[in-house]
């Protein structure tokens, strides 16, 4: 309040506060202080920043939704295309790996899943030693699934890239999938959305660059040089595939 902050009562702010912690909430409120300063712009209100706290956690729930779905695709597709060309035991074969460290590293965190998952049916359905990529890419975090597919050889990257329905350029197909899993996770730690620049940038092909000016979408959207994207970018990069059919 000190800092401009315009309330209508105080007790509204503590009650709020009791439940939501101060440090996630300035977040948002950071977004709104005047140059080079800790104050306020003139005439924000803490009713503006719940709303924007709450629209923030809505749109959230949305997107964890929707990057589920592309998570569970792109589990599948890797699962099949994999599976199919190199076998059901390939996670465990390192001539189709580019970093034999990383390839270690990598079985080492799919024992430790396997290990916490036994009591899974899908797991206990076979030994332990047996189980076939289409198992594991179900218990491995999304994170680790783009580490693996990171690894691979570019031959076997192709196989998957080109073989999903999404058939997209191999390296595009990386970043696309980093990209998704940094979506998924700010969305599963309840982290901020709105006016967060992220750090794993989108790789546009130049039929994209140049496809912004048709769409009409101001430059401001998207951020021009370093490693940072805005969430515009995010939304654009995550699910411009996958529901491309949508809005054909």
């Amino acid at each position: 309040i000190s800092r401009g902050l315009i309330c209508n009562s105080k007790r509204e702010v503590i009650s709020f506060l009791k439940e939501n912690n101060y440090y996630r909430f300035t977040g948002y409120a950071k977004l709104f202080t005047k140059p080079n300063s800790d104050d306020f712009i003139e005439g924000l209100t803490f009713q503006k920043l719940v709303n924007i706290y709450i629209f923030d956690s809505e749109l959230r729930s949305l997107v964890n939704k929707m990057v589920a779905q592309i998570e569970v695709a792109v589990r599948t597709q890797l699962a099949y295309n994999l599976s199919n060309k190199l076998g059901p035991l390939c996670y465990k074969k390192k001539e189709f790996f580019i970093d034999e460290e990383f390839f270690k590293s990598t079985n080492k965190i799919i024992k430790g899943e396997v290990n916490r998952a036994s009591g899974e049916p899908m797991v206990k359905h076979f030994k332990k030693s047996q189980i076939p990529f289409w198992v594991i890419v179900e218990i491995i975090s999304f994170g680790v699934v783009s580490k693996l597919y990171a690894n691979l050889l570019t031959e076997y990257k192709k196989v998957v890239s080109s073989g999903t329905y999404y058939a997209i350029n191999y390296s595009y197909f990386e970043n696309y999938l980093n990209v998704c899993t940094s979506f998924r996770n700010h969305c599963a730690h309840r982290s901020r959305l709105y006016g967060r620049k992220f750090t794993t940038a989108p790789k546009y092909t130049s039929k994209e660059k140049n496809k912004y000016g048709d769409l009409n979408i101001p430059q401001d959207y998207f951020i021009k040089s370093g490693s940072n994207a805005t969430l515009f970018e995010y939304i654009y990069i995550s699910f411009k595939k996958h529901y491309e059919s949508y809005f054909l």
